[in-house]
């Protein structure tokens, strides 16, 4: 997971009704919420909330810096090259 200063802002369709709220209590289990599904690809997180989007679901993030205490996790995969 990559993980910045940040939140969606733009979404397929023009809404985020791919998205689950979860009940998560740091930013670790939202993470590792959003790692352990196997379509989520991005969690964020704004203070006591964590919501896991779906593959397809955002088109585009802000960056934002800490002050905004909004963070995003994006989920990546790495293959080895040979």
């Amino acid at each position: 997971m990559i993980v910045s200063w940040g939140r969606p802002v733009s979404f397929n369709n023009g809404n985020s009704s791919a998205s689950t709220i979860i009940s998560a209590s740091s930013w670790t289990e939202c993470v590792m919420s959003c790692w352990n599904s196997l379509y989520c690809v991005l969690a964020w997180s704004s203070i006591d909330s964590c919501v896991l989007y779906d593959f397809g679901t955002v088109l585009e993030g802000e960056k934002l810096d800490s002050s905004s205490n909004s963070k995003v996790a994006m989920k990546v995969s790495v293959k080895k090259m040979r």
